[in-house]
């Protein structure tokens, strides 16, 4: 397939673009969570983190709004934008926030 990335579950026409939902499969890969659980009303903290990470990692690279994140993950603007913040401090949304940001960029997603 032209483009995967299988070990982030990404797939992407072109290796050199990155998307919004690049940044979201690639997500729910590392959480292993699936797009329909980050779209549920759910609020165990697994999710909450994974969703955070997602608004962290789209700020960060710059490929979509809060309100494209939004509207692809079911969630208000105001509440993806206040995970953001809420989590900046948390530990373990750092190491993954990292962790996805080196791989994003070594598998060549991100210029």
């Amino acid at each position: 397939m032209k483009g995967a990335v299988p070990a982030l579950g990404i797939q992407a026409d072109n290796r050199n673009d990155m998307s919004l939902e690049a940044i979201v499969e690639a997500v729910c890969c590392r959480m292993d969570t699936t797009i329909e659980d980050i779209r549920s009303d759910k609020r165990v903290k697994q999710l909450v983190l994974a969703r955070a990470v997602m608004a962290k990692l789209i700020q960060k690279f710059k490929v979509g709004t809060m309100k494209d994140l939004g509207q692809y993950v079911s969630r208000d603007t105001t509440s993806l934008a206040k995970l953001s913040r809420k989590y900046e401090t948390d530990i373990q949304m750092q190491t993954i926030t990292k962790e996805l940001s080196v791989k994003l960029i070594s598998q060549n997603q991100i210029r």
